[in-house]
Order: structure tokens, then sequence, then C-alpha cells
């Protein structure tokens, strides 16, 4: 149940080779965060760890 939305842009991070998470689990997001954007990466879990500076050049966009 949603009991209410994010009115800023949200950019989820979807990392294709993630074992643990699918990117199956982001259906629906848009129904609380009406301006997400998904951004696919080629990579694993952790990504943000292991790729700071590419995270960092997503989140300035």
């Amino acid at each position: 149940m949603v009991t209410g939305t994010v009115e800023i842009p949200v950019d989820v991070i979807v990392p294709l080779d993630d074992p643990f998470l699918s990117p199956a689990l982001n259906q629906g997001v848009e129904e609380f965060a009406p301006q997400v954007r998904f951004t696919a990466v080629d990579a694993g879990y952790w990504w943000p760890a292991t790729h700071p500076a590419d995270l960092a050049d997503r989140m300035r966009q």
C-alpha cells in the first residue's frame, strides 16, 4: 500500500549482474516516484563500492 509520493527526480541504479536483487523488484516504483529514472549498469551487487567515481558521475547528472 502506497501512502505518498516522492515529488523529486529519483534515479534507481539497477546492477544487471546482481545475484541477490532482480531488476524485476523495481516494478511499480513509478507508483510512488513518478519522476523515476532507471539506470542499468553492467555490474554486480557491489558496483557502488567498486566504482564510486561512476556512481558520483551519475548522481551529478
